[in-house]
């Protein structure tokens, strides 16, 4: 990646098909124009170099979620039949996006059109991805005709093609506590953990996803065996979480009262001395003090 220069604009150029587009590189010695399945692998590095431009770092950004996207079948035939693009969208995918464009934009560049160069990078992306996994020839249909079942076998495909060593591993864990009414009435909580990337702790997702999942999530598959490290330490720190590396996939723990007020009284401690945050509800904590007493 080194020769590709990453502290310079890189501009998307756009094509029909999407996966025709181009990424051109620029920097003080030289400027280099990628084809998507070039360019893509050099992208999903980038977004941890300290050093990257801003307009690289939106590439960035959008390819992870782009893949991501189609790893979770997010995948459909242009109205021309000619090529693949990212669809349909949730509201939560748009959302997604904005949230993409809102935070890489740069002086030069406002959100709206942040978001433009975001939404035509992730149909480039997908259509490159699906035609590489895939393998089928612009303009001629696929044999299956379930759509849906067709994606998410595609989409099981990608995830399983997606070039890992360029998905972080390296995770440190944190504890979300959840606390439904019908819990709390009995003194109870649920603790679910949570497992971060390292270098980019805004990038998280519920350990049971490392698990149950083989993608959609932006980790490495050594990410899993990462956080069953840090779960095991956890529990060395706070036994109680002993309970979830019992089970078959450590989605959540639910705790009775007793061990809601050891957590409050030592758990909390034990847990923060290794490094472990956990993550209350807006002042629910203040409130549960009392009532675990």
């Amino acid at each position: 990646m080194s020769f590709v220069p990453l502290q310079g604009l890189a501009r998307l150029h756009v094509a029909d098909p999407p996966r025709d587009s181009e990424i051109e590189f620029s920097g003080p010695q030289r400027t280099i124009r990628l084809p998507m399945r070039g360019a893509i692998p050099v992208l999903t590095r980038a977004l941890r170099a300290d050093d990257a431009h801003a307009s690289v770092t939106l590439l960035s950004a959008a390819t992870m979620l782009a893949m991501k996207l189609v790893a979770a079948g997010r995948v459909q035939r242009s109205a021309a039949g000619h090529a693949w693009r990212v669809g349909p969208m949730s509201p939560d995918d748009d959302d997604r996006v904005r949230a993409v464009a809102g935070a890489r934009a740069y002086d030069g560049l406002d959100a709206d059109e942040a978001e433009a160069i975001v939404r035509a990078l992730l149909d480039a992306v997908a259509d490159t991805m699906t035609r590489q996994g895939a393998g089928v020839a612009a303009g001629v249909p696929t044999r299956s005709t379930d759509a849906t079942a067709d994606h998410r076998s595609l989409a099981e495909r990608l995830a399983a093609r997606v070039a890992d060593d360029d998905l972080p591993s390296e995770v440190f864990l944190s504890l979300r506590v959840e606390a439904p009414e019908e819990q709390l009435v009995g003194g109870r909580v649920s603790v679910v953990p949570q497992v971060h990337e390292a270098d980019v702790a805004t990038h998280v997702t519920d350990a049971e996803q490392l698990w149950a999942s083989s993608g959609g999530h932006g980790f490495s598959v050594r990410a899993r065996a990462n956080a069953a490290v840090a779960l095991r330490r956890a529990a060395q720190a706070w036994p109680v979480l002993d309970r979830l590396l019992r089970r078959p996939v450590p989605d959540r723990l639910v705790l009775d009262a007793d061990e809601l007020t050891d957590l409050l009284d030592d758990g909390l401690a034990a847990l923060a001395a290794i490094g472990v945050d956990v993550f209350w509800p807006r002042g629910l904590r203040q409130e549960l003090v009392p009532r675990a007493r």
